[in-house]
């Protein structure tokens, strides 16, 4: 199965993608819904990990495009919920830095020693739970009274686990960058 190319999680990764640009013109237009697909995206991303693991559905295609889906993911996640003012710069600037060296140091494998690394688990982990935080912290900005609480808290309890379980990925990935 690993030389298919037309696998659900294939096609599930590759809508990710495909959606990303009607995802920035309907967040610009209305922040609340955007967060909405956010979700839906991120979710799309543990789902289709999920199906490739429980259906043998690997493949090559889909551990090469993943990775860039998530990240593709977050940047425009976060440029968009930037330019609407609902996500705090803060967030963007400790998630951000995190997804911007472990692409950087992908793309120096690849490029330096022609492999390709796969995800750690703490790397699954904090994409999950920053995932989740992402559009947290706009429903954040739309909600009001207790439903704005909730989402606080949830958001809260999703960049504590994220932070630290995604810099703990980064080390990592560094450490496997050095062996490859």
């Amino acid at each position: 199965m690993k030389g298919r190319i037309l696998t659900i999680p294939n096609v599930l990764t590759i809508a990710r993608l495909l959606f990303l640009v009607p995802f920035v013109f309907i967040t610009l237009d209305s922040p609340f819904t955007g967060a909405i697909i956010a979700a839906i995206l991120g979710f799309t991303d543990f789902l289709d990990g999920w199906i490739a693991r429980r259906f043998h559905q690997e493949s090559e295609l889909g551990r090469i495009l993943d990775p860039i889906s998530d990240r593709a993911l977050f940047l425009v996640s976060f440029i968009v919920f930037m330019a609407t003012g609902t996500i705090p710069i803060i967030y963007v600037a400790i998630i951000g830095l995190r997804e911007f060296l472990i692409a950087l140091g992908t793309i120096a494998v690849v490029v330096n020693k022609r492999v390709r690394l796969d995800v750690t688990q703490w790397g699954k982990r904090s994409a999950f739970a920053a995932m989740a935080a992402t559009p947290s912290w706009v429903m954040v900005h739309e909600t009001f009274g207790n439903v704005r609480f909730t989402w606080l808290l949830f958001a809260w309890i999703c960049t504590i686990f994220a932070v630290p379980a995604g810099y703990y990925s980064l080390i990592e990935y560094l450490r496997d960058y050095r062996r490859a």
